[in-house]
């Protein structure tokens, strides 16, 4: 038997349980008109629950072997409320959306457990990211699910982060205080290409 013969068996035991050596390089392209991003934050003392909803994200994930690296932005000009005065004071005087007009999501660390091919379908996959909002650039650590449907990828990403860390004072309406926790859902369904 050859070098090769004799390497042969242990070449494709290699392959078979090597997820990512079949694994092909993709792009993930997210648009505001495929998905949402809100938050839910708390009011104090009421225990009042405000929910935020806005426009979906932008930008392009990279998924290479199992490895995921992006950058997505998020205009807060679209971000409601449900109540009309509380959006503007919280447009306006918390988050200056004149000066600071979109928040920015990056992905720093983030493994997938397998190919993303037809079909799967990952759930609560941890990530390290950074979150630039007010000007502010702070890490943020949260779980993201995944699921590949034909050409496209449907996904959520979920994080908490708080507000004081950005440098935005305390919000306060009607009397009641937001809490420093704000919890972030991002919602997306992705056009699916073969990277560069």
């Amino acid at each position: 038997m050859t070098q090769l013969g004799k390497l042969g068996p242990i070449f494709f035991f290699f392959m078979i349980f090597t997820p990512s050596a079949f694994a092909q390089d993709l792009k993930c392209e997210l648009r505001s008109d495929s998905g949402k991003v809100s938050f839910i934050a708390i009011g104090r003392p009421s225990a009042l629950k405000i929910h935020g909803k806005g426009n979906g994200a932008t930008g392009n994930a990279i998924i290479k072997g199992l490895g995921v690296s992006g950058s997505f932005n998020f205009d807060l000009s679209t971000l409601e409320t449900g109540m009309s005065l509380r959006d503007r004071h919280m447009k306006e005087k918390y988050l200056e959306i004149a000066k600071f007009p979109k928040a920015e999501l990056t992905i720093v660390k983030m493994a997938i457990p397998g190919p993303l091919s037809l079909p799967s379908k990952f759930e609560k996959i941890p990530f390290e990211g950074a979150l630039k909002l007010h000007g502010v650039e702070v890490s943020v650590q949260g779980l993201a699910s995944v699921e590949r449907a034909g050409d496209y990828c449907n996904g959520t990403v979920t994080f908490s982060t708080k507000i004081p860390q950005y440098g935005i004072a305390p919000p306060s309406f009607a009397g009641i205080k937001v809490a420093d926790d704000v919890d972030v859902q991002v919602v997306f369904q992705s056009l699916l290409k073969e990277a560069p």
